[in-house]
């Protein structure tokens, strides 16, 4: 950090500024705009530790602000911290308007800029530690030079868990093409890479993205380079069948940022779980952009707000277009068609009495939560299309069941003989094998078993 003379205080004082600073760290972002004038842009220091850092313009485009009614909006600013400072070191940090010489921010506690990863607050942390790799980083470049595909696999499992799962996931993402590259936080570091071309075994924090986030700073410029580049995690079983077929059909959208299905919880957004990155967005920076700018939240709640709704939320505002392979209106279409045989079959009572030898809620907690859904999307309720069509997604072509489904089936929707009648035609033994291993030891174990 260059040390300057503290920012000079001119007495333009009639000029009263108002401004909030959104992030600190490790870019600094917010707005500054004058109350009596919000059209002229203003001028602001960057204080650290009572040091003139850097001075910049806000004239950024803010689209809450202009919604406010504070002129056109043109008032935000972006300062990368790290330019500045990044020792690891605590610092003040303070936000003046030259022109007036008002603070217009000064951080309640001391602010650390991390030299890799931002830490913006008891709320947030830092992701794991790198603590091992395995595999041949030579012959992964050599993989993404000779296919330009990628595949960043973040997973955790249970200990004691079985490893079949993200190997069978990791297995069809290399068949389709893809050098995979798996982060894993389990609590014991597997014997070998899972079937990836590379692994990298971290402590768990950070969840996911924090996962995403170092496969992508290990890849640096490879990341740019890659023709498509997919974000998975392990939180569903399978698939049933190959992916090339599945991603191909993403890549045919016509998009630059791709999923297998949105949602509408908490605002519309791709559900982050599988998503598929285009040259178009590669080329421009977006990914490395978003983690620049990502608190890494320390609970789930926060991962979703910035992570999978806050990720959308910064593609659309970069004009970034996305779209899903199964698109959550035409989901609720197919639900709507299928409705009238399957409220017809809770009330034949031959069809009941055989459903409640595998699961006696079947008819009575079954109808309700069936009833329940059209209830919701009546009302215009957004649901999770994962736990709430999964039946849709299946008969679509979509080769997954979210783990969640199967193990809290939070929508009330899966049944014992659910899997009976419409999972278990879908699978070979390999499938079935998988299952079995993946839920030996939870309650849902029964589900396996059902004829």
């Amino acid at each position: 950090m260059t040390r300057k003379s503290r920012a000079s205080r001119s007495p333009r004082t009639a000029l009263l500024t108002d401004g909030s600073v959104d992030q600190w760290s490790p870019v600094l972002r917010g707005w500054v705009l004058g109350v009596e004038n919000p059209l002229e842009p203003l001028e602001i220091a960057i204080m650290i530790d009572g040091i003139e850092a850097c001075r910049t313009r806000c004239d950024l485009p803010r689209p809450d602000v202009a919604n406010a009614g504070h002129g056109t909006g043109n008032c935000g600013f972006a300062v990368s911290l790290r330019e500045l400072v990044s020792d690891d070191l605590p610092h003040a940090l303070e936000v003046v308007d030259v022109g007036t010489g008002e603070t217009i921010f000064r951080s309640e506690a001391l602010v650390v800029v991390h030299s890799t990863w931002p830490n913006n607050g008891s709320q947030q942390m830092l992701p794991g530690t790198v603590r091992s790799e395995s595999g041949s980083w030579e012959s992964f470049e050599r993989r993404v030079a000779s296919g330009r595909r990628v595949a960043i696999v973040a997973t955790h499992r249970t200990e004691g868990a079985s490893e079949l799962g993200v190997r069978r996931l990791v297995e069809a993402l290399s068949s389709a093409d893809n050098a995979v590259l798996v982060v894993d936080t389990s609590p014991a570091a597997s014997s070998d890479a899972l079937g990836a071309d590379f692994l990298m075994w971290r402590e768990n924090l950070g969840w996911d993205f924090a996962s995403w986030a170092t496969g992508l700073e290990r890849l640096g410029d490879l990341a740019a380079e890659c023709d498509h580049l997919l974000l998975v995690n392990d939180s569903c079983v399978g698939p049933f069948g190959d992916l090339g077929p599945l991603i191909a059909r993403g890549q045919s959208l016509g998009v630059d940022v791709w999923s297998l299905t949105d949602s509408w919880e908490s605002g519309h957004h791709l559900q982050s779980y599988f998503l598929g990155f285009t040259r178009s967005a590669l080329g421009q920076g977006v990914l490395s952009d978003f983690f620049d700018q990502y608190p890494f939240p320390k609970y789930k709640e926060g991962v979703i707000e910035h992570g999978e709704v806050g990720l959308t939320a910064f593609l659309d505002e970069r004009g970034i277009t996305t779209a899903a392979v199964f698109e959550y209106f035409e989901l609720v279409a197919s639900f709507e068609k299928s409705l009238d045989p399957r409220l017809t079959r809770f009330a034949d009572s031959t069809t009941a009495a055989l459903m409640r030898k595998h699961d006696p809620d079947y008819q009575t907690v079954g109808y309700r939560s069936l009833v329940a859904t059209v209830e919701d999307l009546e009302m215009r309720v957004p649901l999770n299309p994962t736990h709430h069509f999964w039946r849709e997604l299946l008969d679509q072509g979509f080769p997954f069941i979210k783990r969640e489904l199967l193990v809290a089936d939070p929508a009330g929707r899966f049944f014992a003989s659910d899997f009976a009648d419409v999972v278990r035609p879908l699978l070979d033994e390999g499938d079935l094998e998988l299952f079995r291993s993946e839920f030996a030891r939870r309650p849902t174990a029964r589900i396996v078993d059902a004829r």
